[in-house]
């Protein structure tokens, strides 16, 4: 029996599948040796809680209404997953999720082959501006539809694929990193399928375009645990990006929860992080904030204040601190364009913004009035609220211990919550 290949992407309501974040969104394309798709599964998922802003800009809630719980459509995910190997960008978190989806049924899923191509994304662009799918892509001239969806996201996912098939000329599976064969059907839990599986639009088509060229375009001891309750041991780890994109939404409001670390140290586990792996994985994101700050040559007293604290959350030394200041100086003036895992420049046109108190950093020169922040905000496409909703997109928080809005209030509605300097550097502009 030829070997087959099941390229997924899942869209789920945040970061914690342990805890009540959920699956929404499931695309799966069965692929043959060659990598032409075979057949296509797509659905949305009723996630049977609340649906968090913008954690999926293409469907509304009452599409989500409408659509199957997991248990509902598990039986096809099966019938699409068995007996190949599976592909996603960033692969590990994705299956989290579903492992987790099973769990809650009931069901321990067996030991699975899979390929990220987050990871061979390192192998095809050595020094890429981001390691997210959609500039994967573009650095790779291929094709992504823009729009946030998780059968777009997985057509996209097989394209990188492919391109790592052609241009690193593998020629096994081995060669790719996988050992021994995929667990059959009959390895599976036993779930008949239900044919459950809803879209309200019509369907992608199936089968992709030829690939087309494209114009490049708070709890720092809970930090400090997560390093030491790792193995001491030291393991070459290929690619930490995984950690290092979770690490990176995680830091976005500058405070780590105890949900957030124990999302991180599930993450690491799954990963098999050694002490040693975390702990250059936290000094890598470091300088790659400070490249980030040097671009303009120079490191301003907001830059230092908001560095410094990442520099407590992340448990780094003053000597590494000051070690890494330097290094990222001279990369920084050898190629100005921070790379990796940062957060770039968002779609943010249209999506709206609240401000939880007066701006504190010094941007264009002054410490703008609220007023005018919210005139930036608006240049910037952003469309400006005043007071916290269920649908907020950005809640921008300029000092947590003098928010005007409840910080608790907007976790719980699952709003994403901005750091004001993080906020800042998402529209492109320095802090002073």
């Amino acid at each position: 029996m030829s070997l087959e290949f099941a390229v997924f992407d899942a869209e789920t309501t945040g970061f914690f599948p342990e805890k009540d974040d959920r699956l929404i969104e499931v695309a799966i394309l069965r692929l043959d040796t060659r990598g032409k798709i075979l057949r296509t599964f797509h659905t949305l998922i009723h996630p049977d809680r609340e649906l968090p802003p913008s954690r999926n800009r293409k469907w509304n809630d009452e599409d989500f209404k409408k659509a199957p719980e997991f248990g509902d459509i598990a039986g096809e995910m099966i019938d699409f997953l068995a007996g190949a190997v599976l592909i996603s960008h960033n692969v590990v978190f994705d299956l989290l999720f579903i492992k987790e989806e099973f769990n809650r049924l009931g069901h321990t899923l067996p030991k699975l082959s899979s390929i990220c191509t987050l990871e061979l994304a390192r192998r095809l662009v050595p020094e890429p501006k981001s390691r997210r799918l959609p500039d994967v892509c573009r650095e790779l001239g291929l094709s992504y539809g823009g729009t946030r969806s998780a059968l777009e996201e997985a057509k996209a996912t097989r394209l990188v694929f492919l391109q790592g098939l052609k241009q690193l000329k593998i020629q096994s599976i081995k060669d790719l990193g996988i050992t021994g064969q995929p667990p059959e059907k009959n390895q599976w839990p036993d779930i008949a399928k239900k044919g459950a599986a809803f879209i309200p639009e019509a369907p992608f088509p199936a089968a992709d375009p030829p690939p087309k060229q494209e114009t490049p375009p708070q709890h720092t001891e809970t930090m400090h645990n997560l390093v030491e309750r790792a193995d001491a041991k030291h393991q070459e780890t290929a690619n930490l990006d995984q950690y290092l994109i979770l690490l990176d939404q995680i830091l976005e409001d500058r405070i780590i929860t105890e949900d957030e670390t124990e999302a991180l140290n599930k993450l690491s586990m799954e990963l098999n992080l050694f002490k040693t792996e975390i702990e250059n994985a936290h000094k890598a994101y470091m300088k790659e904030l400070f490249i980030a700050a040097w671009r303009d040559g120079k490191i301003t007293q907001g830059e230092k204040e908001d560095l410094e604290i990442v520099r407590k959350l992340l448990s780094i030394s003053f000597q590494d601190y000051a070690e890494l200041m330097q290094t990222a100086k001279k990369e920084a003036q050898a190629s100005p364009e921070p790379a990796g895992f940062l957060i770039s420049k968002e779609k943010i046109q249209g999506m709206s913004v609240c401000f939880a108190g007066p701006p504190q950093c010094k941007v264009r020169g002054m410490i703008p009035s609220e007023m005018f922040a919210q005139s930036i905000a608006m240049e910037n496409g952003l469309t400006v609220v005043s007071q916290l909703t269920s649908d907020l997109d950005f809640l921008v928080v300029p000092n947590r211990d003098d928010s005007e809005i409840d910080l608790e209030d907007a976790q719980e509605m699952g709003v994403r919550i901005l750091a004001e300097p993080v906020f800042w550097r998402m529209i492109g502009l320095d802090i002073q």
